[in-house]
């Protein structure tokens, strides 16, 4: 794809549409690493180099194929895992319903009719959040009014819909602290965008923290860290955000300007290690401690090397880089940071999840309306 209107024009859609979510990186999140003491009043630590990972013993093998596909609904955007690995689910943006998938047998055991548009999705005690940007289908106009929901709040126990929490015109992804119980969505607003937090006990909106340009892309959240990461991609500055006080901390560059498209997509806590995508070209490593960029793997040429999400399983010692246009997933060593395999799965692979029970990977493919099951 050539040209920068073409480019900016399908970037803004993918953004939009909910191919990027915060809750593909939710999915592969582990660590346990005690979060930083305080700082002095209006001092920050002096930023030490995050641990190298050494070579460990994989507790599993890492997934090689395609073991099961199951059909959803129409135009699946995300899919979401939840925490004991029992139901997968997946929002369905042209039918506005979320489908959920019996892990076991891989079938479909409900749908749940959710609103207009879902997109994002994550999954915290017994409740399912799921974002609907209010936007009307894509198509020739005219199109009719888009409605603002914000967020659907669904009683997984009950399997329906229990709360609207209306925040204003919203991205796609959710990203959560399961510790503080608090939700992040990216909300725009004049002259940007912002970061605004949710309560989600007593499903409130709380503060926000904004955003220069209309290019931002997140939030990804590292609750051990208590850390925020946000991204302009018109200018490759990657934001650090204190999680509590919601300050940004650090605003420094870590790819070319100029539209770049450079997205943040994972981080592993315990390795210290942030992983952006960068249209149509490298995956960057950034260390947490010193926001540096510390490795780029390459992920190909052309838009055969657009990344759409990066799901991390530690425990199996690899990263799986999902490429859409290409219909891959690229298994990185999350030691040696190379490019070990690849999983030709076909279609679009547009967003994943991992289920951290058992490692298997579950992939949306939104031009055939279904989740591929790899094992």
């Amino acid at each position: 794809m050539s040209g920068r209107g073409s480019r900016d024009g399908w970037s803004r859609r993918w953004r939009r549409s909910g191919v990027v979510v915060a809750v593909v990186v939710a999915a592969g999140l582990v660590g346990c690493q005690p979060s930083p003491s305080p700082s002095p009043t209006g001092t920050d630590p002096a930023p030490t180099a995050s641990p190298t990972p050494t070579e460990t013993t994989p507790a599993r093998e890492p997934v090689t194929g395609v073991v099961d596909t199951v059909a959803v609904g129409a135009e699946p955007g995300n899919v979401t895992v939840a925490p004991d690995g029992t139901r997968a689910y997946v929002s369905n943006a042209s039918d506005g319903t979320v489908s959920v998938i019996d892990t076991a047998t891989s079938t479909v055991a409900d749908t749940i009719d959710v609103g207009e548009r879902p997109a994002g999705l994550a999954v915290h005690s017994g409740f399912l959040y799921v974002s609907d940007p209010g936007e009307a289908p894509y198509g020739p106009p005219p199109q009719p009014p888009a409605p603002v929901v914000g967020l659907v709040v669904v009683d997984l126990v009950a399997g329906a819909v229990d709360d609207r929490i209306e925040i204003g015109s919203i991205f796609a992804p959710v990203a959560l602290d399961p510790v503080a119980g608090r939700a992040y969505v990216m909300r725009e607003e004049a002259g940007g965008q912002s970061v605004t937090v949710v309560d989600l006990e007593s499903r409130e909106v709380g503060d926000s923290v904004s955003f220069p340009g209309e290019w931002s892309a997140g939030p990804v959240v590292a609750p051990e860290l208590g850390r925020l990461y946000v991204t302009d991609s018109g200018t490759g500055v990657l934001y650090v955000v204190d999680l509590e006080t919601l300050e940004v901390l650090s605003d420094d560059p870590v790819a070319e300007p100029d539209l770049v498209s450079v997205r943040p997509m994972a981080v592993d806590e315990a390795a210290g290690r942030l992983y952006l995508s960068e249209w149509e070209g490298p995956l960057h490593v950034v260390d947490t401690a010193t926001t540096s960029v510390v490795a780029e793997v390459p992920m190909g040429e052309g838009v055969d090397a657009t990344v759409s999400g990066v799901v991390l399983d530690p425990d199996a010692g690899v990263g799986y880089v999902l490429k859409s246009r290409a219909g891959e997933v690229d298994v990185v060593d999350l030691g040696s940071l190379a490019v070990v395999g690849t999983i030709d799965v076909g279609g679009q692979v547009s967003a994943g999840a991992l289920d951290p029970q058992t490692g298997r990977l579950y992939l949306v493919d939104r031009n055939a309306d279904v989740v591929h099951v790899l094992g």
